[in-house]
């Protein structure tokens, strides 16, 4: 039961997919979206549920 050719690209499709996916979480985590910053400003006060962490 040897898929073969058409077998092998579709696990090297699926493995570059998958680094992708994971490439682009790791890239999300590290850097947050520009909207999620917490300012330090002492004007505004971020809306409730987005509460900036000490640190």
């Amino acid at each position: 039961m040897n898929g073969g050719a058409p077998m092998r690209i579709g696990w090297i499709c699926l493995a570059a997919v998958s680094a992708g996916i994971l490439g682009f979480g790791i890239v999300v985590a590290v850097v947050p979206p520009a909207g999620t910053r917490c300012s330090t400003a002492p004007t505004r006060s971020p809306p409730p549920g987005l509460a900036c962490s000490a640190g």
